[in-house]
C-alpha cells in the first residue's frame, strides 16, 4: 500500500485504537509509552539573530519582521525582531530527539512524521530560549506491519508560556520494508 493510501486510512470511522490487552509486537511497546503527562523539557536553545537570518536565507522569508533588529524595534509590536514559526517547529526534532530515538530503539525501525496540526501561540523574540516537551497519546496498527503514533507536543519560551503547540501523526516502519 502505497504512502498516501496509509495517510488516507488515518482517521476511519472504523480505525479503533487497540488495546494493550489486544495487542503484541510493536504496536504494544508503543502502547506502553502512552502518557497523559507531558515528558521533562527538553534541553534549551536560545534562538539568534544569525539563526533566524539563516532560516529567513533558506526559505525566502526575510520579512523586516524576522530579519532587520532597527526596523523591527522602531516599528513592531514586539520591539524586537522574532523567529519565523516555521522556524520554531522545525527545532521540534532536536527537542524531541532523545524521546523519539527511546521509540525508534524499542522498535528496531524508522518513524516518519506524514501529518500534522500545530497552532502559533505566541512570538519567540530574538535571544530567547525555548525548550519543547510531548507525549506519546495513542498508536493503533497500520497496514503491513506499520504502526500510527499519536503525539502531541509544546514548544515554550524558557520553559513557560507556550510558542507553539500541535499534534502530529508519526509511521513507524520495520527495517527493509
Amino acid at each position: 500500500m502505497s504512502l498516501g493510501k496509509q495517510m488516507a486510512n488515518i482517521h476511519h470511522a472504523d480505525d479503533q485504537p487497540a488495546t494493550s490487552s489486544t495487542s503484541y509486537g510493536p504496536l504494544a511497546h508503543v502502547l506502553r509509552m502512552r502518557s497523559k503527562e507531558f515528558g521533562p523539557w527538553s534541553a534549551g536553545v536560545t534562538i539568534s539573530q544569525e539563526m533566524i537570518n539563516q532560516f529567513g536565507q533558506l526559505t525566502g522569508d526575510n520579512q523586516w519582521i524576522h530579519t532587520d533588529p532597527e526596523k523591527a524595534a522602531a516599528r513592531s509590536m514586539y520591539g524586537s525582531t522574532i523567529a519565523q514559526g516555521f522556524f520554531t517547529l522545525s527545532l521540534l526534532p532536536a527537542f524531541q530527539k532523545d524521546e523519539l530515538e527511546r521509540v525508534q530503539r524499542q522498535l528496531s525501525g524508522s518513524l516518519v512524521h506524514i501529518k500534522g496540526s500545530y497552532q502559533f501561540k505566541r512570538p519567540v523574540a530574538a535571544g530567547s530560549t525555548v525548550h519543547a516537551r510531548g507525549r506519546i497519546c495513542e498508536a493503533r496498527q497500520g497496514p503491513h506491519n506499520t504502526v500510527f503514533v499519536d503525539y502531541e507536543y509544546e514548544i515554550a519560551v524558557a520553559c513557560g508560556k507556550p510558542a507553539a503547540i500541535g499534534t502530529m501523526v508519526l509511521l513507524w516502519t520495520q527495517r527493509g520494508m
